[in-house]
C-alpha cells in the first residue's frame, strides 16, 4: 500500500456520534438536566458521560443495530487505574497520577448518581459497568468534524487501532463521500500493523485514560497545587 492510499472508509451512518447518542430519550433527559446547571464547571456530566450511557443501554438491547460492533468491544479494563485495588493504588503513592485518579473516581461516581437520579430506571445497571463504559468513551472516541461541525464519537474498526507517534495513518472527513477515510501516511507492507495516534499527552494522561505509558514520551508534566487560603 502506498502513501496517501485509502486503508479504510467508514460512512457517517456507521459513525456513532454524540449527536446520534442524544437521540436516545434517556441521554436527552440527562443532557437537558445537566444544561440547567448554569455554571458549566459545576455540571457533573460530560460528553463522555452521555456516550457511556448510550453504550450501556445499547449493550442491554439485544436488537441493537450496533450489536456487531458492541460484541467486539473489550470487557476487561484491569489495566486502567480506575479499577485498581487498594493494594495497587499504594504503588502510586506520592505521585501526581494518584491525585488525578482520585478526582476521576470521585467525578465518575457523581456522574452515575446524577444519571440514576434523573433516569431512575438506569439504576438497574451496576456502577462498575458504568465505569467500564466510561473508560470505553475515554479511550476509544475520536474528535470529529462533520460538515464543519465539531463533535465526538466512536468510529467502528478505527477505534481498534493501537498507538504510535508519529502515526502510520491519519483520519479525515470526506464531505463528498460523507464519511471518514483512513489514509496511509507512508508505504505499508502486507500484514503490517497500522497504528494511529491518540494525541499529544503526558504519561499521566495516557495511563489514566488509556491504561498504558509511552516509554519515550517528551510531553510529561507535573501539576503543582498551591493552597492560597
Amino acid at each position: 500500500m502506498q502513501k496517501n492510499e485509502d486503508i479504510l472508509f467508514i460512512p457517517c451512518s456507521k459513525v456513532l456520534s454524540l449527536d446520534y447518542a442524544r437521540n436516545n430519550p434517556h441521554v436527552a433527559a440527562c443532557y437537558d438536566e445537566n444544561e440547567k446547571i448554569l455554571d458549566e464547571d459545576e455540571r457533573p456530566l460530560t460528553e463522555n458521560s452521555f456516550m457511556a450511557m448510550f453504550l450501556m443501554e445499547e449493550r442491554d438491547n439485544p436488537n441493537s443495530g450496533w450489536r456487531p460492533w458492541i460484541d467486539m468491544l473489550p470487557n476487561n479494563f484491569e489495566d486502567f487505574p480506575v479499577f485498581f485495588s487498594a493494594h495497587q493504588k499504594k504503588w502510586l503513592a506520592e505521585t501526581a497520577l494518584l491525585l488525578s485518579l482520585e478526582k476521576k473516581v470521585k467525578n465518575m461516581k457523581a456522574e452515575f448518581d446524577f444519571i440514576c437520579k434523573t433516569v431512575p430506571t438506569f439504576s438497574k445497571f451496576k456502577y462498575i459497568d458504568y465505569q467500564g463504559a466510561r473508560m470505553m468513551a475515554n479511550s476509544r472516541m475520536f474528535e470529529l468534524q462533520i460538515d464543519n461541525k465539531k463533535t465526538l464519537g466512536w468510529v467502528p474498526f478505527a477505534d481498534m487501532m493501537n498507538y504510535t507517534d508519529p502515526p502510520d495513518a491519519s483520519f479525515a472527513y470526506d464531505s463528498k463521500r460523507k464519511g471518514y477515510v483512513l489514509k496511509a501516511n507512508h508505504a505499508l507492507k502486507k500484514g503490517q500493523v497500522v497504528h494511529n495516534t491518540y494525541g499529544t499527552r503526558s504519561n499521566r494522561a495516557f495511563y489514566l485514560h488509556y491504561g498504558f505509558i509511552h516509554p519515550n514520551n517528551d510531553k510529561n508534566d507535573l501539576p503543582v497545587i498551591f493552597d492560597v487560603s
